[in-house]
């Protein structure tokens, strides 16, 4: 009977004991603040070149939940396969370098932060390599950010889930391609530029998921071929100093959004076509157009509240919703190419809407082509026109 009752006991305080276990929540792992040392070596994965670290009685390397800092030491860090962190911070004199003739991802699951005398750079390994960091939280660079060396270089992927920057006022910071994929809700997955010393190499964006936003005094090229902004993605100038050239590639807002809010837009060679989605332009210069190389509305939203808008070819809107409130366009047929005959220069067909409420349209040379369309076509049909307060003159 004894031991019956101690069995039981034992029993009912065990049960007790896996119940109050399976009841605690379950705890992710511990985050821990790892700081390089460089005890040993340069090598980012040895045991003993970290201190307060996960591994190895806390002497590293870090694991996917750590933080990272690096600061100035003798050794400093040299990465030579994939690493994962939960976020990295670079401190006055610290270096790190990605050397590897073997591509490599870096993924940081939060912010990067490099100091002031602090640097991030890739090493000229002679073989060509594109390694690979992905970022989910926000980039400042107050040091040297350096992703081309060489043939070697870093792509970049932000891929935060809310709106991401990169800032900074370092002296280098120098991205070589840079993909968007933030996967935010609307309006709070944007990327925005403002670091001082922003640089890419050319045709250096890809637009997955997001919208990129330039908002510091830089001259880019993003892209290298025609460009579609589709469904979640868009493209903002936000910056009075901001120069965007497109080059000779053809700009298409299908579902997405383009606004120019300041700075100055070249399109050189090639059509802008507002097909769906939203254009928007409150201030600032656009340039596009080369003889044929039309502006066009077909569907979507366009609205021109503001700014100077140069088109050396003509605008024509067959569809869609069109707003001139305070903008200033200059159409000119003849600037460079001459347009085609049977074009016209101003033209809004029947399916078009156009509200004409301020600012105005200068039609600044003639129609060269013998014969050829009118200087200002409006027609009447399902869509409906307004124009007052327009200002149209030749």
């Amino acid at each position: 009977m004894n031991n019956s009752k101690t069995l039981s006991k034992f029993f009912s305080a065990l049960l007790i004991v896996m119940l109050a276990l399976v009841a605690m929540p379950v705890r992710p792992a511990y985050a821990l603040a790892c700081v390089w040392t460089g005890t040993t070596s340069t090598a980012w994965a040895t045991n003993g070149n970290w201190s307060a670290c996960s591994g190895a009685g806390g002497l590293g390397p870090p694991v996917a939940a750590d933080t990272v800092t690096i600061p100035n030491v003798t050794n400093d860090p040299l990465i030579t396969a994939a690493v994962t962190v939960a976020g990295m911070t670079i401190n006055n004199g610290g270096l790190l370098t990605v050397n590897s003739s073997t591509d490599r991802t870096i993924t940081v699951n939060g912010t990067i932060t490099i100091d002031a005398g602090g640097s991030f750079v890739t090493a000229d390994a002679g073989t060509g390599n594109a390694h690979t960091l992905n970022v989910s939280g926000n980039l400042t660079n107050n040091g040297t950010l350096d992703f081309v060396n060489g043939d070697d270089f870093i792509n970049t992927t932000f891929n935060g889930t809310a709106n991401q920057t990169i800032s900074g006022a370092g002296g280098t910071t120098d991205f070589n391609n840079i993909t968007i994929n933030n996967t935010g809700v609307a309006n709070d997955n944007i990327i925005d530029i403002t670091s001082t010393n922003f640089t890419a190499a050319a045709g250096f964006l890809t637009l997955t998921d997001g919208i990129f936003r330039l908002s510091t005094g830089v001259t880019i090229a993003p892209v290298s071929a025609n460009t579609t902004l589709g469904a979640a993605v868009g493209f903002i100038i936000n910056h009075s100093s901001a120069v965007v050239n497109w080059g000779n590639n053809n700009l298409v807002v299908s579902a997405g959004t383009f606004q120019l809010n300041n700075g100055t837009f070249t399109l050189g060679g090639g059509n802008i076509t507002v097909s769906g989605g939203t254009f928007q332009m409150s201030g600032g210069t656009l340039n596009t157009g080369d003889g044929n190389d039309d502006f066009i509305v077909s569907s979507g939203t366009a609205t021109f509240s503001g700014g100077t808008v140069n088109v050396n070819s003509r605008f024509q809107m067959s569809g869609g919703t069109t707003t001139l409130s305070g903008a200033n366009f200059n159409l000119d047929p003849k600037a460079t190419t001459n347009l085609g005959n049977g074009s016209d220069i101003f033209e809004a067909q029947g399916a078009a809407n156009l509200t004409f409420s301020a600012g105005t349209v200068t039609i600044v040379d003639a129609h060269n082509a013998s014969g050829g369309g009118n200087a200002v076509q409006i027609v009447s049909g399902a869509g409906t026109k307004n124009f007052s307060g327009s200002t149209i003159q030749f």
